[in-house]
């Protein structure tokens, strides 16, 4: 079977996804922990090498077996080159690559490989915000696009930033230890925050053909539920499984057969997991309990609990939606969450005070008019009261934002209608649907 270039780029990168932060992990555990950032580099380079390996010649029947051990071997050449590392090499390197290994064990009391590598790097000599551009980048593999995204910074001033941190590492040479016990505790913060942006990367992806990235969702889940079971008293850890969980709940509707976006609106609610809403609304009352405070995992854990509740989406709580999104808002401000509950106003107030609630935060906010939503929103809106000059205007806007695959093709198909419509108004017709 000939593979083509297309296919092996959309393999590589789902083992890169799936497999970087455990390669960086094992390497990081034969090599030392003030080696990471020499591990990592020793990954970037394996994974080049296996599209042009696999292009050229043919896939393994293995990859990730396959990745393991040429970077094993990269790993051998690289401390074998250099005297000053030749001390590294010992016993642990003649155990063969294991890709199936769940536990590659420094001595702390945190288990899980990767688990323990995002506390490595939460290091006090490390600002908060470096700590989860760190993991963002070295552990999980994000691009520049991507964590700027995240973090709503710009990528160049990403770009320098992980320039300087980087060399900042190296230059001090600051070992990346795993602290015990009550030491860990500062670091946690930092951890959740980063989990919570990796499972929103994964679950509103823009990059690559599919909307859900479920390997980097489920992988967010099932390193949050080790949190939750080593802070067992950790409100906050509980209140953002709880939130994962309502989540992957209704993954399986968010797309059609074709991949295709669904909108919440449409989506048959039959095809959300009922165990996965019961075991968030079971953390989410753990979280909640007398004297937890209040966070904002919990406003959000809340928020999506409302939806999982409400049988339809016209039987939606829309005023308790309301006044959660305020909440919010008051925690944490941000001109997206002002853009939800501009979306929750309409099926309260109607259309024409959310579309005011929109351009009054366009004019306040200028960084929302280089989110896409925005506009897709606003257009949409625009769109239901039949204004459509300025739907096809605001649809374009967005078109020109958009970097995902799925949502372009969504909103090119709100563009067509907007368009339809519109010469069909101009030409006295009316479009029968």
């Amino acid at each position: 079977m000939n593979n083509t270039e297309n296919d092996i780029g959309n393999l590589v990168d789902h083992l890169f996804r799936k497999e970087y932060g455990r390669l960086v992990s094992y390497l990081t555990y034969l090599l030392g922990q003030d080696m990471m950032l020499y591990a990592e580099d020793i990954v970037q380079d394996t994974i080049e090498d296996a599209f042009k390996s696999w292009r050229d010649r043919e896939i393994p029947k293995n990859p990730s077996a396959w990745l393991f051990s040429v970077a094993k071997n990269k790993a051998f050449n690289f401390t074998s080159r250099n005297k000053k590392y030749t001390h590294l090499l010992t016993d642990k390197w003649s155990f063969p690559p294991d890709e199936n290994r769940k536990e590659i064990r420094f001595e702390s009391e945190i288990d899980d490989s990767m688990l323990r590598m995002f506390f490595a790097c939460c290091s006090p000599k490390i600002s908060y915000d470096n700590q989860i551009i760190l993991i963002l980048n070295t552990l999980c593999g994000f691009s520049r696009i991507e964590i700027s995204r995240a973090l709503l910074i710009g990528e160049e001033t990403l770009k320098k930033r992980l320039f300087r941190l980087k060399k900042e590492i190296r230059d001090r040479k600051i070992e990346f230890s795993i602290p015990q016990g009550n030491a860990l505790k500062p670091r946690l913060h930092a951890i959740k925050n980063t989990l919570y942006l990796c499972f929103n990367n994964g679950y509103n992806s823009y990059q690559g053909k599919q909307i859900i990235q479920k390997d980097i969702c489920l992988e967010a889940l099932r390193l949050c539920k080790l949190i939750v079971k080593h802070f067992p008293n950790d409100p906050e850890g509980k209140a953002l499984l709880a939130l994962m969980c309502y989540h992957v709940a209704r993954f399986d509707a968010r797309t059609d057969y074709r991949g295709e976006i669904v909108l919440l609106q449409d989506q048959d609610r039959k095809l959300w997991n009922s165990e996965l809403i019961d075991l968030g609304h079971y953390y989410l009352s753990e979280a909640s309990e007398d004297g937890a405070e209040l966070s904002t995992y919990h406003i959000e854990a809340n928020i999506a609990a409302i939806h999982c509740n409400a049988d339809s989406f016209d039987e939606t709580d829309w005023n308790r939606l309301a006044k959660l999104y305020t909440w919010l808002y008051l925690y944490k401000p941000s001109p997206v969450i002002k853009l939800n509950l501009a979306i929750v106003e309409s099926q309260i107030s109607g259309l024409t005070k959310s579309i005011e609630m929109l351009n009054m935060l366009e004019n306040e906010e200028k960084g929302i008019t280089k989110y896409h939503l925005f506009y897709a929103i606003r257009g949409d809106f625009y769109q239901q009261i039949k204004d459509y000059e300025k739907a096809i205007s605001d649809f374009n806007k967005a078109l020109d934002l958009v970097v995902s695959v799925k949502e372009s093709s969504l909103i090119k198909n709100k563009l067509k209608g907007a368009l339809d419509m519109h010469n069909d108004g101009f030409s006295g017709k009316m479009k029968v649907s």
